[in-house]
């Protein structure tokens, strides 16, 4: 699980429009996708199972689980 807080509302912005095109970060469409790949780069380590992921909001905090 991942929390966001709502300060950092352009990671936020850009996860709510990130787009893929063949498995790929679609960067022409996705807003602030420097922010995404940092975050993205970051995770790298961590296993994420991305089969039972979801977003939802708990505390004005965007959290994926």
């Amino acid at each position: 699980m991942i929390a966001i807080p709502e300060k950092y509302e352009k990671l936020i912005i850009s996860l709510r429009t990130a787009q893929v095109k063949e498995y790929s970060l679609d960067k022409e469409h996705t807003s602030y996708d420097d922010l995404l790949d940092g975050l993205r780069s970051s995770l790298k380590g961590y296993n994420i199972n991305k089969s039972s992921c979801r977003l939802i909001r708990i505390n004005q905090n965007l959290m994926v689980v």
